[in-house]
């Protein structure tokens, strides 16, 4: 079961963060707007899936949380229902991705402006 029963059914997170009520706990926003941005399925971002696509994805969204909320790895870990080493591989992995690859590096940086642009409406604090 994932953290959004109400989302299960839907292939894809319709996130439109004016619209939409986004979760209230700040690494589930993260993982939310990730997921839209790369448009992977919210679920197959807390799944044990371990296909390279499916885990780049996981790793923008643990690299954004350990960036941008003052959570530790373990804490991270717990959202995701993993290790605090797989987060600190993912974050690790991710760094080394946004330096190799542009598009994904520019997918990144979409999703830290929406995360921004979010938090200048003054709805939730996210971003230090």
């Amino acid at each position: 079961m994932t953290p959004f029963p109400e989302l299960e059914d839907q292939a894809v997170f319709p996130i439109t963060l004016e619209t939409k009520r986004p979760p209230r706990h700040p690494v589930r926003l993260i993982i939310a707007v990730v997921a839209a941005i790369f448009n992977l399925p919210l679920r197959t971002m807390y799944s044990k899936r371990r296909d390279p696509r499916a885990a780049k994805i996981r790793f923008a969204a643990y690299y954004l949380a350990h960036l941008h909320t003052e959570y530790s790895y373990p804490q991270i870990g717990r959202v995701f229902n993993k290790d605090h080493t797989t987060i600190m591989h993912g974050v690790k992995r991710c760094k080394e991705l946004i330096e190799d690859n542009s598009k994904y590096a520019a997918l990144i940086e979409e999703a830290e402006d929406s995360l921004n642009n979010f938090n200048q409406r003054g709805k939730f604090n996210v971003i230090n």
